[in-house]
């Protein structure tokens, strides 16, 4: 039997950490609100809401992004 990871099998985002100061985001459909406080993705079924101080966008690639900052809270919503 093949076991898939919950990003592939339910469309899950998929965030890396390092630390609280740098996210690498992956699996989102698209940004929803972006500030230097606060970023907000669309999922495939839920919400992500990431705040923080001095948020930065490194990068952006289709469905992949890249964030550093201080970050103090991940919320998820449905």
């Amino acid at each position: 039997m093949l076991l898939l990871s919950g990003d592939v099998r339910y469309g899950d985002i998929l965030i890396r950490s390092v630390g609280n100061h740098e996210l690498s985001i992956e699996n989102f459909k698209g940004i929803v609100n972006y500030e230097d406080t606060k970023l907000v993705l669309q999922g495939k079924s839920q919400i992500v809401i990431i705040t923080g101080e001095c948020l930065t966008i490194l990068y952006y690639v289709e469905h992949m992004i890249k964030l550093k900052g201080i970050v103090r809270v991940i919320e998820f919503q449905s």
